[in-house]
Protein backbone atom coordinates (compact mmCIF):
# COMPACT_ATOMS: atom_id res chain seq x y z
CA UNK A 1 0.00 0.00 0.00
CA UNK A 2 1.44 3.37 -1.05
CA UNK A 3 1.81 5.94 1.69
CA UNK A 4 -0.17 9.15 1.14
CA UNK A 5 2.05 12.01 0.03
CA UNK A 6 2.27 15.12 2.16
CA UNK A 7 0.68 18.31 0.88
CA UNK A 8 4.16 19.66 0.14
CA UNK A 9 4.98 16.64 -2.03
CA UNK A 10 1.62 16.82 -3.78
CA UNK A 11 2.34 20.43 -4.71
CA UNK A 12 5.92 19.57 -5.74
CA UNK A 13 4.78 16.80 -8.10
CA UNK A 14 1.91 18.80 -9.61
CA UNK A 15 -0.84 16.76 -8.00
CA UNK A 16 -2.32 19.73 -6.17
CA UNK A 17 -2.39 23.47 -6.53
CA UNK A 18 -2.29 23.76 -10.32
CA UNK A 19 -4.99 25.49 -12.34
CA UNK A 20 -5.44 22.46 -14.58
CA UNK A 21 -6.55 20.33 -11.61
CA UNK A 22 -9.04 22.90 -10.32
CA UNK A 23 -12.67 21.82 -10.61
CA UNK A 24 -15.07 24.68 -11.35
CA UNK A 25 -18.26 24.76 -9.31
CA UNK A 26 -21.65 24.63 -11.00
CA UNK A 27 -22.33 28.17 -9.80
CA UNK A 28 -19.06 29.38 -11.31
CA UNK A 29 -19.81 27.73 -14.66
CA UNK A 30 -23.34 29.19 -14.71
CA UNK A 31 -22.05 32.67 -13.88
CA UNK A 32 -19.51 32.54 -16.71
CA UNK A 33 -22.13 31.22 -19.13
CA UNK A 34 -24.49 34.09 -18.26
CA UNK A 35 -21.65 36.57 -18.67
CA UNK A 36 -20.68 35.12 -22.05
CA UNK A 37 -24.28 35.16 -23.30
CA UNK A 38 -24.80 38.78 -22.27
CA UNK A 39 -21.39 39.79 -23.63
CA UNK A 40 -22.18 38.24 -27.03
CA UNK A 41 -25.62 39.91 -27.13
CA UNK A 42 -24.07 43.28 -26.35
CA UNK A 43 -21.26 42.88 -28.91
CA UNK A 44 -23.85 42.41 -31.68
CA UNK A 45 -25.42 45.78 -30.82
CA UNK A 46 -22.21 47.82 -30.74
CA UNK A 47 -20.16 49.46 -33.46
CA UNK A 48 -16.64 48.21 -34.20
CA UNK A 49 -15.10 51.06 -32.17
CA UNK A 50 -17.45 50.41 -29.23
CA UNK A 51 -16.56 46.71 -29.37
CA UNK A 52 -12.87 47.58 -29.10
CA UNK A 53 -13.57 49.83 -26.13
CA UNK A 54 -15.67 47.15 -24.45
CA UNK A 55 -12.89 44.60 -24.91
CA UNK A 56 -10.36 47.02 -23.42
CA UNK A 57 -12.58 47.59 -20.38
CA UNK A 58 -13.05 43.84 -19.91
CA UNK A 59 -9.29 43.27 -20.18
CA UNK A 60 -8.64 45.96 -17.56
CA UNK A 61 -11.28 44.49 -15.27
CA UNK A 62 -9.77 41.01 -15.71
CA UNK A 63 -6.31 42.27 -14.80
CA UNK A 64 -7.65 44.13 -11.74
CA UNK A 65 -9.65 41.08 -10.67
CA UNK A 66 -6.58 38.83 -10.94
CA UNK A 67 -4.58 41.20 -8.74
CA UNK A 68 -7.40 41.35 -6.20
CA UNK A 69 -7.75 37.57 -6.20
CA UNK A 70 -4.02 37.15 -5.63
CA UNK A 71 -4.08 39.62 -2.73
CA UNK A 72 -7.01 37.80 -1.12
CA UNK A 73 -5.30 34.43 -1.56
CA UNK A 74 -2.07 35.70 -0.01
CA UNK A 75 -3.90 37.27 2.93
CA UNK A 76 -5.94 34.11 3.51
CA UNK A 77 -2.80 32.00 3.37
CA UNK A 78 -1.10 34.24 5.94
CA UNK A 79 -4.12 34.07 8.23
CA UNK A 80 -4.11 30.28 7.98
CA UNK A 81 -0.41 30.11 8.84
CA UNK A 82 -0.86 32.49 11.76
CA UNK A 83 -3.72 30.36 13.09
CA UNK A 84 -1.51 27.29 12.83
CA UNK A 85 1.36 28.99 14.65
CA UNK A 86 -1.02 30.25 17.32
CA UNK A 87 -2.41 26.77 17.88
CA UNK A 88 1.08 25.38 18.46
CA UNK A 89 2.09 28.24 20.75
CA UNK A 90 -1.02 28.07 22.94
CA UNK A 91 -0.04 26.23 26.15
CA UNK A 92 -3.63 25.00 26.54
CA UNK A 93 -3.54 23.21 23.18
CA UNK A 94 -2.82 19.52 23.68
CA UNK A 95 -0.94 17.94 20.83
CA UNK A 96 -1.12 14.15 20.82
Amino acid sequence: MEKQKTMIRQIRYGQRGTYELYQHTREEVRAFQKFEERYNELKKQLTEEQNKQLDQVIDLFGAAFCEEELSHFEEGFKIGLRLGFEAFQDPETKLN
